[in-house]
């Protein structure tokens, strides 16, 4: 099941964004709820737990990709997190990664001047030379350590 639809939020919202921000699916193998769009407006994002009673477990393959937000939130039930998710998210300067994210691609936060943190330690985003289509990006060490290697 997709569900699409537009909802204006103000800025100072300090709830989760409404279902109607996100595309999504069910989706068996993840165990759960895949977002696979954000659609919303508003530039202060917090990704809701639960959707239709299931928990929100995966941001899908570009689900952000060239948002123009600036601040968002991820929940503790996401444990993956897809290719190219926040890529080029130039409004985005930090993220905290739950401890409950096993799986990220490396190219999943590909954004300019990123602050990102997981499990208490601190990375930033270092300017890659010779890849034209992913100028910026989090350091190797930052994907390898939520991956587990």
């Amino acid at each position: 099941m997709l569900i699409a639809a537009i909802l204006v939020l103000s800025a100072g919202c300090s709830g989760d964004n409404p279902v109607s921000d996100f595309e999504y699916k069910y989706d068996a193998t993840a165990g759960g709820i895949v977002i696979t769009k954000y659609i919303g407006t508003s530039i202060k994002v917090k990704i809701p737990k639960k959707i239709e009673g299931e928990f929100v477990v995966w941001i899908g393959d570009n689900a952000f990709i060239h948002s123009g937000i600036m601040e968002v939130y991820i929940p503790n039930s996401i444990t993956n997190i897809g290719d190219y998710a926040f890529w080029n998210c130039t409004g985005l300067k930090n993220v905290a990664i739950p401890d409950s994210v096993t799986k990220i691609r490396y190219t999943s936060f590909a954004c300019y001047k990123l602050t990102a943190t997981y499990k208490g330690k601190t990375y930033h985003a270092e300017k890659r030379e010779g890849d034209p289509n992913v100028p910026y990006n989090m350091p190797s060490e930052f994907y390898d350590t939520i991956n587990g290697r």
